[in-house]
Parts: C-alpha cells; sequence; structure tokens
C-alpha cells in the first residue's frame, strides 16, 4: 500500500523526516525502515556532493549539531 503525504510547506516536510518513527515498518510501532531513511540519506548526500561548491562547506558544517556530527562519525566508523 502507497501512503502519500499532503504537505504544505518545506518546513512541514522537514519536521516529518525529523519526527516520524513508522517508515512502512515492518516492526513493531516505534521501529522504522534503517535501510529506506538510509538510502534518502545517500541520495541527499550524493547529490550535495554533486551540487554543493567547496566555498559553502563552512556554512553547510554550521547546519550540523555537534549531536549530528558525532553520530556520522560513529555510522561511518
Amino acid at each position: 500500500m502507497l501512503h502519500q503525504l499532503k504537505l504544505n510547506s518545506f518546513k512541514e516536510l522537514e519536521n516529518h523526516l525529523r519526527t516520524c518513527i513508522h517508515w512502512n515498518s515492518t516492526e513493531n510501532v516505534g521501529q522504522y525502515d534503517t535501510v529506506g531513511i538510509t538510502t534518502l540519506l545517500v541520495a541527499l548526500l550524493d547529490n550535495l556532493e554533486m551540487n554543493t561548491h567547496e566555498s559553502q562547506y563552512e556554512d553547510l558544517k554550521e547546519m550540523l549539531s555537534k549531536q549530528n556530527i558525532e553520530f556520522l562519525k560513529q555510522l561511518i566508523q
């Protein structure tokens, strides 16, 4: 079954992505599809890599919290 979201703004999309825990889960409520969400993350990283100039790195880095950076470090180690 395809679930369609009806969102009215970028902020609503951002909030949904930040707080959604269902992601077509086959597990108990509260679990989510880590493969699905990681696939989206990889697609976004690919897009950033292709479309971001090095001069923008510092500005983008400032958007990441220390917690975000630590999580990404743990993820890739």
